[in-house]
């Protein structure tokens, strides 16, 4: 079969194998300018904003708690691989 009869019955919406390189770049892209977001969204956190996520984490630690799900990542497990939010700059 070649490159052409297999692209046609490829699964919908899977990339084709000439995708790939343009996806990769994609995914680099998303990785910097995530990472660059991240860091400014800290830089010009506030307490408001820390309260915020503190009130997130619990409420997704209850739901945890509440499925019952102590697999190998249980709320317990999820609570302390929860990253900490560094004291520093503006409170």
């Amino acid at each position: 079969m070649d490159a052409t009869a297999r692209a046609r019955t490829a699964v919908p919406g899977a990339a084709r194998p000439a995708m790939l390189p343009d996806l990769v770049a994609l995914m680099e892209l998303r990785l910097t300018l995530d990472t660059e977001i991240a860091a400014l969204a800290a830089r010009h956190r506030d307490r408001r904003d820390l309260l915020r996520l503190k009130g997130a984490l619990a409420a997704f630690a209850r739901e945890l708690e509440a499925d019952g799900d102590d697999g190998p990542v249980g709320a317990a497990a999820t609570r302390r691989a929860a990253p900490r939010v560094p004291r520093r700059g503006r409170r």
